[in-house]
């Protein structure tokens, strides 16, 4: 599978080399072919936060060593987006569910993103981040999570363009500049989608991971978090489509950024943590009470947990218990 030596691609065949490398993934497990698609700066996040791999080969040893089920792929969407004049973005959701043969049971709607990147005529995919909006397994439980890790770096093809204007130095230093402008607004553009959730707009799962590896929680002298988890999204998915939950997920975001803003993540497929260190304790239940006023007035059902601390401040530890509070809530619900 191969675009033709000097002819920039089309998005049909962008789209071709997308579902290929997800069906030689998936569906016979071929990591050779997968990995002919690849460039040598590939970076493979996997799905659920973990397997991450950078490089040609640490990629081709992760998907060796990762044993996966042969799964069945059904109702492909695919869009594409051109960032630049040589990066394009695929986008993709569709239903992944094990083959019979392998006598385990699941399955899950799946997004991917695949990045390609148009050099030396050819195109090559530079970067595959694999998510789980939702799965379904056999106990009925629902796990989301969105992390979505993407990076870029392109110092090797300024370094060629700096050598190949050596005899004229004016001409070089304007290339330099050029490409450094060019290397800063697509490493911009890439840690945007990094840090950013493609479908709401808010902080996503990686954004909140830096956090909580860091010692933000140590420098505050008040932590409040409140964990918001939406009722009945598969019922939503399953009676009026995907499109719909998506939007019910979108309508959920905005009720909580209208109150928190910028300090709003969304963790999981239908989780969002909020999360506060300048109010009170009063102040932060009353601006929690008035996002749950918003979503009641919007129709929307969610379960919520919060954990305020004004001493010994642990995001770790609050996020636990604000879970833990909101799943008495949601029990109470489907109660």
């Amino acid at each position: 599978m191969h675009v033709n030596s000097g002819e920039k691609p089309s998005e049909y065949e962008i789209i071709e080399i997308a579902k290929y490398i997800i069906h030689k993934r998936y569906c016979e497990n071929d990591v050779q072919s997968v990995m002919s698609q690849m460039d040598k700066d590939i970076i493979w996040q996997g799905s659920e936060g973990s397997g991450y791999a950078a490089g040609i080969e640490e990629v081709g040893d992760f998907l060796n060593e990762e044993n996966i089920p042969n799964y069945n792929i059904s109702d492909e969407e695919y869009n594409i987006t051109q960032i630049s004049s040589e990066i394009y973005l695929c986008s993709g959701r569709m239903w992944i569910e094990t083959d019979e043969s392998e006598n385990i049971f699941f399955r899950f709607h799946q997004r991917v993103v695949l990045i390609f990147r148009w050099h030396d005529d050819s195109l090559k995919c530079c970067n595959v981040n694999i998510s789980s909006t939702y799965r379904n397994i056999v106990d009925g439980r629902e796990d989301i999570e969105l992390p979505i890790k993407i990076s870029y770096t392109d110092y090797i093809y300024l370094i060629k363009k700096v050598k190949e204007q050596e005899e004229n130095i004016e001409k070089q230093q304007k290339e330099i500049e050029k490409q450094q402008k060019k290397i800063a607004e697509q490493s911009y553009l890439l840690q945007s989608l990094t840090y950013t959730d493609s479908l709401t707009g808010l902080n996503n799962r990686n954004k909140f991971d830096l956090l909580l590896n860091s010692d933000f929680s140590e420098k505050a002298l008040v932590l409040g978090i409140a964990f918001f988890d939406l009722n009945g999204l598969k019922r939503v998915n399953d009676i009026l489509g995907h499109s719909a939950g998506d939007d019910y997920l979108c309508h959920t975001a905005e009720e909580i950024k209208k109150v928190f803003e910028e300090k709003v993540y969304r963790i999981g497929g239908d989780e969002f943590i909020a999360m506060e260190t300048e109010m009170s304790e009063e102040e932060f239940k009353s601006a929690v009470m008035l996002v749950k006023r918003g979503m009641q007035k919007n129709n929307i059902n969610c379960a919520i947990g919060i954990s305020w601390r004004d001493k010994n401040c642990n995001i770790a530890e609050q996020v636990k218990e604000a879970d833990f509070n909101m799943y008495r809530d949601k029990r109470r619900f489907y109660d």
